[in-house]
């Protein structure tokens, strides 16, 4: 009986350490894994290791799964998925985005709603960055989706800067098809935000003042926080260091219709 036992306790701690050395082995390569870089888009950052970034023609498509994938270290972390190229100076950059942006009523964390976002990122380090997308998100209270006209945020030594981001309004009333055109404009310390629904006409939405660094990262990230996965296609991104003659045709205030109460924020 003593034998059977010692047997029996060699065995188990014998299956201890096998575990032990594969579950190191796991988190070692995952450390060990190197960035990649896609042509014409970036270096990948996938915090979580859990989301799928894949180019086809000129085409980013970007798959985030159900849970927590935020860039606000006070809300939802920073495990946002994000694309980014080195940029120096003034510049512009813009980008097309197209999706289903449906989060469900389901939020990925009690600490944030059922959100969704897809856009452009001015990246200096994880405390000091600018956000500009297409974005929705699920008000329990009024039962409806509700999103910012644009998101535009901007957050310094880890915190939102307030006064930025626009009032909230109804999701239907402004984005009103599938696809987005975004643009952020750096001249010395300020940052123009405008949107496009045709890669056309611009409407300028916000110029902020901004304290970042000549050499920053910019380019294109995705948020979500609702417990469904979300996908979204980027195309046409143009990112230029060199001057830019931005020509403007029209002007108009964005599209009318009922604003929706303003919710508390996400």
């Amino acid at each position: 009986m003593a034998t059977n036992a010692m047997h029996r306790a060699v065995e188990f701690r014998w299956i201890v350490v096998c575990v032990g050395s594969l579950l190191f082995s796991s988190i070692t390569v995952g450390q060990d894994k190197k960035p990649v870089t896609i042509a014409g888009w970036g270096t990948v950052t996938d915090l979580a290791g859990d989301c799928t970034v894949k180019e086809q023609d000129g085409k980013l498509a970007v798959t985030v799964p159900g849970g927590v994938h935020d860039l606000n270290a006070s809300a939802g972390g920073m495990k946002a998925p994000r694309v980014l190229k080195e940029i120096e100076g003034d510049f512009t950059v813009e980008v097309k985005v197209t999706g289903e942006f449906k989060p469900g009523e389901i939020e990925g964390s009690f600490r944030v709603r059922p959100f969704n976002g897809a856009g452009l990122l001015v990246w200096q380090d994880a405390g000091n960055y600018v956000r500009l997308e297409r974005n929705v998100y699920w008000v329990k209270e009024h039962s409806e989706y509700v999103c910012y006209p644009p998101l535009l945020q901007r957050f310094k030594e880890g915190e939102e800067e307030e006064d930025i981001c626009p009032a909230p309004t109804l999701y239907d009333n402004f984005f009103r098809a599938r696809s987005t055109w975004l643009r952020l404009e750096r001249r010395k310390d300020e940052l123009t935000a405008s949107y496009s629904r045709d890669g056309k006409e611009w409407t300028v939405a916000k110029t902020i003042a901004v304290e970042l660094s000549k050499k920053l990262r910019a380019g294109i990230a995705v948020i979500n926080t609702s417990a469904q996965p979300f996908t979204v296609e980027f195309e046409n991104l143009n990112l230029s260091s060199a001057s830019v003659d931005a020509k403007r045709d029209g002007h108009g205030a964005g599209p009318t219709g009922n604003a929706a109460p303003v919710p508390p924020k996400r």
